[in-house]
């Protein structure tokens, strides 16, 4: 996807794969809040108190426990879900949003390959 085509897409995904450090575009004007806005981040791997922050706009999310490399944690809006099942009690109680413009990444706590998707829309005023 090249740039023209980012600014004229109301939703998109991005997808990492063993990155320890990254950046996500938001091409709206307005913060991904995902207490307000639909944000849906997922992490496939082996982890070992997952720690997903992002330096541009100082949040950081913490499990405080253990995944497989099968499994699967989901932050859908304000839930946490490990394999469909509410974790929120095993986090830091945090959430991740997003910044308009490029947002710094790093993940820390994994091991081996892992997989984490951004799945946002841009918001526009």
């Amino acid at each position: 996807m090249n740039w023209s085509e980012l600014c004229n897409v109301e939703k998109t995904t991005f997808v990492i794969e063993s990155q320890n450090k990254f950046r996500i575009y938001n091409a709206g004007v307005v913060d991904v809040n995902p207490r307000e806005s639909y944000l849906k981040i997922e992490f496939r791997g082996a982890s070992n108190g997952l720690t997903i922050s992002n330096a541009t706009t100082g949040d950081t999310f913490k499990y405080l426990d253990t995944t497989l490399l099968t499994d699967s944690l989901v932050l859908d809006g304000i839930r946490s879900l490990k394999n469909g099942e509410s974790v929120f009690a095993r986090t830091n109680k945090k959430l991740i949003t997003l910044s308009p413009g490029w947002n710094e990444f790093e993940v820390s706590g994994v091991d081996g390959f892992f997989r984490l998707t951004f799945d946002f829309r841009f918001t526009y005023l």
